[in-house]
């Protein structure tokens, strides 16, 4: 869940762990949100604006925390390591269907990015 070059870690971990959730466009935006909101928390506390985090907010992150830890260890022979993950990830950003995944995965052995000269 590497940011891209000049993406925020914020925005590309609240997109990595909603897309890994959840494949309904509504629940990710929400979860991608709360992510957003707890990082925002984080900053606050370590600059000293805010002492505390709210029960709740502790709640939903633990729930959030377990839930992701589930689903990594239930797709890990899927992701056998970072890369493969993150390929995936990029994939579903793209837009992908899940039944061309294998396809895609094909393509990229072939792939070569191109470069600037």
């Amino acid at each position: 869940m590497n940011p891209g070059k000049g993406q925020p870690i914020t925005l590309s971990l609240a997109e990595g762990v909603s897309i890994l959730l959840t494949d309904k466009i509504v629940e990710r935006k929400k979860i991608k949100d709360r992510i957003e909101y707890f990082y925002d928390i984080r900053s606050k506390l370590t600059h000293g604006v805010i002492e505390s985090v709210e029960e709740g907010d502790i709640n939903y992150l633990t729930y959030l925390t377990r839930y992701l830890t589930f689903m990594l260890l239930e797709r890990k022979d899927e992701f056998e390591n970072k890369a493969i993950l993150s390929r995936w990830l990029e994939y579903e950003r793209l837009g992908g269907e899940t039944k061309d995944w294998s396809k895609y995965q094909e393509f990229l052995k072939g792939y070569k990015k191109p470069k600037p000269k």
